[in-house]
């Protein structure tokens, strides 16, 4: 139970104190179902994500992203996560983004425009392969603030780029955000 205690010139609080109980914390994907259609080997395709966070009160907010894991077809076909453009060493991951220019470079994976991104984000054509739960790897971290009142918008590209021997199907997965308040 959460009570103060006293004792001999101690106080104690246990539990915790709810101060956003008033508070809500919003955040929005736009559209919440991508569909990249039919694709083609060798001609990325490209959907974008608008996410906006507002944080009433709240000291600020964090929001993480995973994919459920890689995309692939229910007859286990997989696209695999980019990993950039590494036949010129420029190589990406969950956490560290590079450049992905490469036609030759498969898979499929994000870039970030706006308000509060990861930092790695600062140069045109840059992107990261999602982390994947499937793999157990942990969601990574793409948006941050420790101010109040705010409301931020940011900007998911989502790209897959398929070779010649990639298997024809319908190819799915699900991409979870987790948006969690400053305390």
């Amino acid at each position: 139970a959460a009570q103060i205690f006293t004792s001999k010139g101690f106080i104690i609080r246990s539990g915790f104190l709810n101060r956003a109980a008033l508070e809500t914390l919003i955040f929005t994907i736009s559209p919440s179902k991508v569909d990249f259609g039919t694709l083609t080997p060798l001609k990325p395709a490209v959907e974008n994500l608008i996410l906006t966070v507002s944080s009433a009160n709240f000291p600020g907010y964090s929001v993480f992203v995973a994919q459920n894991r890689p995309l692939s077809t229910d007859a286990g076909a997989e696209i695999p996560d980019t990993v950039c453009d590494a036949a010129e060493n420029k190589i990406c991951t969950p956490e560290k983004s590079n450049l992905w220019l490469l036609p030759s470079s498969y898979g499929f994976g994000y870039q970030l425009t706006g308000h509060n991104i990861s930092k790695d984000f600062n140069k045109d054509n840059v992107f990261r392969p999602f982390a994947s739960i499937s793999k157990k790897e942990k969601a990574v971290l793409i948006m941050e603030s420790d101010a109040k009142k705010i409301t931020h918008t940011a900007g998911m590209r989502l790209k897959i780029n398929l070779s010649y021997s990639q298997p024809v199907g319908i190819y799915q997965n699900s991409l979870n955000f987790t948006a969690l308040p400053g305390i």
